[in-house]
């Protein structure tokens, strides 16, 4: 909000207006499209996936990790890989 010069709760409200979610939402969908991509690689451990996309704790990335994807990252992974 500070960079385009705007009130955050301006900002939030353009945001929403033009893209249908909210600034949180969209840069957690934002990470756990990161996350997604390292599950990909066996050589990552769902909690190193976790702390690469930005999440500072396992139990909120499953959280968010199901509501944006509809399951665990572990089925996930299953069910991709």
């Amino acid at each position: 909000a500070r960079v385009a010069g705007m009130h955050p709760q301006a900002l939030a409200r353009f945001f929403r207006r033009h893209t249908g979610m909210s600034v949180i939402g969209y840069v957690q969908r934002l990470r756990v499209g990161r996350a997604c991509a390292l599950l990909l690689d066996p050589g990552h451990r769902v909690t190193d996936a976790a702390h690469l996309a930005g999440f500072a704790g396992l139990a909120h990335f499953n959280r968010v990790f199901r509501r944006v994807q509809g399951c665990t990252p572990l089925a996930w992974r299953k069910a991709v890989g």
